[in-house]
């Protein structure tokens, strides 16, 4: 009988020990989910940000007779160029 009452408390220990993992899997998945929803948006934002072409592009540089130079450029973009995959 005293054998039984210790190898019913060892179940019961091994189911709390295997409850609490269950628990920290649950918050783990729960934080890769919110992590994943609110991290693909701004990847998406900045991978689709390079996608911007300049329609009109003019630079150019100055060179004085002593050496000095000045460099000027003017990039004009649209507002919205979807670009074919």
């Amino acid at each position: 009988m005293k054998s039984r009452a210790i190898v019913l408390k060892c179940l019961n220990a091994l189911n709390f020990f295997h409850q609490i993992l269950n628990y920290k899997t649950a918050i783990i998945n729960a934080i890769k989910r919110s992590l994943l929803r609110y991290l693909t948006p701004i990847l998406m934002v900045v991978i689709v940000s390079g996608c911007y072409l300049p329609v009109l592009f003019d630079a150019g540089i100055e060179i004085s007779r002593r050496g000095y130079y000045d460099f000027f450029s003017m990039a004009t973009l649209p507002a919205w160029i979807l670009l074919p995959a």
